[in-house]
């Protein structure tokens, strides 16, 4: 009787060892998606702020080069000068998260607002004659085919094909959680 104790107590300790190893495992695999999780999301969630940002910034572009929306050079400054503000920031994240080359990416669109603002600015001063160069930076055809127009979409599209699969982390991770569930 007195081993058939011990053997029982013996197994009690290995079951309880096996109990604990097994729950110090799980929390592990819990942590480690989690943070996975946690990274995924907080690169969606940048990638859609940045995109935000981007295209408001390019519908003030457009709007304040519309020929007759904004006769009043102030008014067409403050608004790309307004629509420029979430670029500070974005920036930052931006670079902290995904390196130079994609806080480049965002500058250079960020940068043709800075041109518009120089072109503004000079036509307010009255400091140069109207040429072709300042003209296209200042009115947009109707199409957005000129080539300012042009080079902005270029830039953004470059943007979105590096932020493409940023946005799709967390889509695959809620098509995977459905599909869970479905099955």
């Amino acid at each position: 009787m007195a081993n058939f104790t011990a053997i029982l107590d013996l197994v009690e300790h290995i079951l309880t060892i096996i109990a604990l190893t097994s729950g110090i495992i799980v929390a592990w695999l819990g942590l480690a998606t989690w943070r996975k999780q946690i990274a995924g999301e907080t690169e969606h969630d940048l990638a859609r702020r940045t995109l935000k940002v981007v295209y408001e910034f390019r519908e003030t572009v457009f709007w304040s080069r519309t020929v007759g929306l904004f006769e009043d050079t102030n008014a067409r400054s403050q608004a790309i000068s307004s629509s420029m503000q979430g670029f500070n920031i974005i920036l930052i994240e931006v670079e902290a998260l995904w390196g130079k080359e994609l806080k480049e990416l965002v500058y250079n669109i960020q940068s043709m607002g800075y041109r518009i603002l120089a072109a503004l600015e000079l036509e307010r001063r009255k400091k140069i004659k109207i040429n072709k160069e300042h003209d296209s930076i200042l009115v947009a055809s109707t199409n957005k085919s000129d080539k300012f127009s042009q080079e902005l979409e270029n830039m953004i599209e470059k943007l979105q094909v590096n932020l493409q699969p940023k946005l799709l982390i967390r889509k695959k991770r809620i098509w995977k959680r459905r599909n869970k569930i479905k099955s």
